[in-house]
């Protein structure tokens, strides 16, 4: 049985400098991998979230979540490369339509060869906040974003020769490629999303496969165990080892050293939002077929639909606790004890899971938990058969 391996969420902001100091102890404490996630801007309407979430009074504290401010992901990657030994490094979610699959692919491979082949980027379809407000167009997201995996598949596969491709999206015409692979090895790509076509691009043509928990499994982890062996089957259906393949969730959680404590911090506005867009990438239908009638509509989709550029109205944002049903509140968020966290993650883990990383959410609400948001995860980490982080590294 493969060892679960354990991810933590990197700074994503300024201050630089404390993110990059940062980063040999995340290494030191015996985290796995460090995850970076691509965005250009927050995941919460304008004002909603707080641009630094680390206590003020403790500016050697770890960084356990994200702000409001985002530096490049490529470049957090590449300080992260040069900044530590062997600790993985995660970009997700990112998706490679707004840059074109060569810039990805040389840029993946630039990192790759810097991290020593640390690297993993988990591939998604992207949302259109990313996309409308910059003048980017989102159509067709999953073709392209399959058709990129291929284009950049191609480019690796014939570095110094020029190479040509027929493309609805990024022919290629005499392109050559200009670096050759690590090692032998191609830059690791995991796909992201649920589905037929994302479970055998996941099996024929990446890595592994990758989603977020609770809600994007339905808060079902017979829908992990489904879409594993989906992914498995395309593999060896194409040939390939399916279990040289990784299976990854990033986690939303809420943890507080109490299940009052965190349940109390589920009822802010800050996490009521993620609440409202998480259970699965079509919240409006899902919470349809739950009894609920979404606030933004039947159509409400994360990817799709979810706006953040400006302010809500001071009003509607604080009616939003109360227009989240606590059902619907469970069902997005891993919310509690370490205990508590651990009895919610176990089934998931159990159906399928090599690799889990978390997005934790108590800073958005109470910014005094910073520093000792690691002594709770180690509970986290070895409730789930991991090791303790070493918490005065």
């Amino acid at each position: 049985m493969t060892q679960l391996r354990f991810g933590y969420t990197g700074q994503t902001g300024p201050p630089f400098d404390r993110g990059l100091r940062a980063l040999p102890r995340i290494e030191a404490q015996g985290w796995d991998f460090v995850r970076f996630p691509d965005q250009m801007g927050s995941t919460h309407p304008y004002g909603m979230m707080p641009a630094d979430v680390s206590p003020p009074d403790d500016p050697e504290a770890l960084i356990s979540t994200y702000g409001s401010q985002w530096y490049g992901s490529f470049e957090l990657m590449s300080a992260a490369a040069v900044s530590t030994r062997n600790l993985g490094l995660q970009c997700a979610v990112i998706d490679p339509l707004r840059r074109s699959p060569s810039v990805f692919a040389q840029e993946a491979m630039s990192i790759t060869h810097l991290s020593g082949g640390r690297a993993v980027w988990c591939i998604g379809s992207g949302e259109q906040k990313q996309f409308e407000p910059f003048g980017e167009t989102r159509t067709k997201p999953v073709d392209r974003m399959i058709e990129a995996v291929h284009v950049m598949n191609t480019l690796w596969d014939n570095a110094y020769r020029p190479v040509s491709r027929e493309s609805e999206y990024w022919p290629l015409k005499d392109a050559v490629f200009p670096l050759p692979l690590y090692e032998g090895r191609k830059p690791v790509i995991r796909a992201v999303g649920g589905g037929p076509r994302v479970e055998q691009l996941a099996g024929e043509l990446c890595d592994g496969w990758m989603t977020f928990l609770p809600g994007g499994a339905r808060n079902d982890p017979a829908v992990i165990a489904e879409s594993v062996r989906n992914v498995r089957a395309y593999a060896s259906a194409a040939q390939r080892d399916p279990d040289a393949l990784d299976f990854s969730a990033m986690a939303m959680i809420l943890v507080a050293p109490t299940d009052d404590e965190a349940r109390e911090l589920t009822r802010h506005p800050a996490i009521a939002w993620p609440a409202l867009w998480g259970y699965g990438a079509m919240a409006g239908k899902a919470w349809k077929e739950l009894g609920h009638e979404h606030p933004f509509g039947e159509n409400a989709s994360w990817p799709k639909t979810m706006k953040v550029g400006e302010a809500l109205d001071p009003d509607f944002a604080r009616s939003l606790p109360a227009l989240v049903p606590e059902g619907i509140v469970d069902a997005t968020i891993i919310h509690g004890s370490p205990e508590t966290v651990v009895r919610r993650l176990e089934p998931f883990v159990a159906a399928g899971l090599t690799e889990l990383s978390f997005l934790n959410m108590t800073p958005w609400v109470d910014r005094t938990t910073g520093s000792g948001f690691a002594a709770l995860m180690s509970e986290i980490v070895t409730g789930l058969g991991g090791k303790p982080l070493l918490l005065d590294a």
